[in-house]
């Protein structure tokens, strides 16, 4: 089968030949298994050796910069794309060299590809009909999926009577109603407008939480891979940076670029010193608590969220304290974002509430809570 076919099945297997027994899978394996995975295009590497265990029922996210190669590595999963090196496995079973209509795997687009002509229940039904099924099997199928996301007042309207947002779970309904092991998710909610975005995500946090189907993600908003992803693969010039649960890479980014990536960071340029007769990460001329330089000598780096820094008016008192000058203030609705100057670098300071506690050529003295400032890699 052709790309465009199976972009207009909106899944990557229009007839699905063969199935892989997932029951490889019962001990623990992970689902799919990526292993040396490498593509080149003219001279550069797209995907640069990739390592990945995808395990079973999780909502797995590919996020990083336009050109990371979070989406040719799916394509490289879906078949879409052969590697030039290394090797894919579903359930035990190797698929690098079989075609996109041989895997057990449905893939959703960002174009939803709807057949215009055709109304929202036989858009669902279309991919079990090319597999011959039974009619009141895919009746029922059609049903069950069209019940799942909420659509059964839409069965018999055509894509253009439908919004975007329905247009979307349509086009999800017909991927997963032919049972797919693995579903792979191409940046689908790029087209739609942030609120019914918001409304999208919650949605396909719950579709895949009810029906236990494994999710492979692509997108480049951090946001939304923060809210629906049970880890995230963070990446950068074809690499897999950084693997982890959201609140894991938000809190402990394993280096500069995925704490600058992943939320609003205070990117802090330090020096290990001796302090009180230890090493201590100093910065601006006092040690950060907290923080232990391990054997690190010389500059390092330090990250601390907006949040995690407290801003009062200084009271000529600060002795030990990070001082500076209240640049700017913004607000935000139900917060105020502030930026104090401290040497030559602005930091970023996140106060919840109506009313500022602070004002613009204020001197600040700054306090970080607690185990909250992080040491990253280099």
């Amino acid at each position: 089968m052709s790309e465009v076919a199976a972009v207009a099945d909106g899944t990557t297997s229009g007839v699905r030949t063969e199935a892989v027994d997932t029951a490889a899978d019962a001990g623990g394996a992970p689902i799919v298994r990526v292993r040396g995975v490498r593509k080149t295009f003219g001279g550069v590497d797209a995907v640069a050796g990739v390592d990945l265990d995808v395990r079973t029922g999780e909502f797995l996210s590919f996020l990083g910069p336009s050109g990371c190669g979070k989406t040719t590595l799916l394509r490289i999963i879906a078949g879409f794309e052969r590697p030039d090196a290394g090797s894919v496995e579903v359930a035990g079973r190797d698929i690098t060299a079989l075609p996109p209509n041989r895997r057990p795997l449905n893939m959703v687009f960002q174009r939803y590809a709807l057949f215009p002509h055709l109304t929202v229940r036989d858009n669902v039904a279309f991919g079990m009909r090319l597999r011959r099924l039974p009619r009141r099997e895919i009746a029922a199928r059609v049903a069950e999926m069209l019940e799942l996301v909420q659509l059964t007042h839409c069965a018999g309207r055509h894509p253009n009577q439908i919004s975007g947002g329905q247009a979307q779970r349509v086009a999800l309904a017909r991927a997963l109603a032919n049972d797919p092991t693995v579903l792979l998710l191409d940046e689908p909610l790029t087209a739609l407008d942030r609120a019914v975005r918001g409304d999208m995500q919650q949605e396909l946090k719950r579709i895949q939480a009810e029906i236990g189907t494994t999710f492979v993600y692509v997108t480049h908003d951090q946001e939304e891979a923060m809210a629906m992803s049970s880890r995230i693969a963070l990446m950068s010039e074809g690499r897999i940076v950084q693997l982890a649960p959201p609140g894991e890479l938000y809190r402990r980014p394993g280096s500069v670029f995925a704490a600058g990536f992943v939320g609003d960071a205070n990117l802090l340029r330090c020096r290990v010193e001796q302090h009180a007769g230890r090493s201590a990460v100093v910065y601006a001329g006092r040690p950060l608590p907290g923080l232990d330089p391990a054997g690190r000598s010389g500059e390092v780096r330090a990250m601390v969220r907006p949040e995690d820094l407290k801003a009062r008016v200084a009271s000529g008192d600060d002795a030990g304290e990070l001082v500076g000058e209240l640049v700017s203030s913004t607000f935000h609705g139900f917060f105020w974002m502030h930026r104090i100057r401290i040497g030559h670098e602005l930091l970023v300071v996140r106060e919840a509430g109506d009313t500022s506690s602070i004002r613009a050529g204020d001197a600040v003295a700054l306090e970080i809570e607690p185990g909250r400032a992080v040491l990253l890699a280099d």
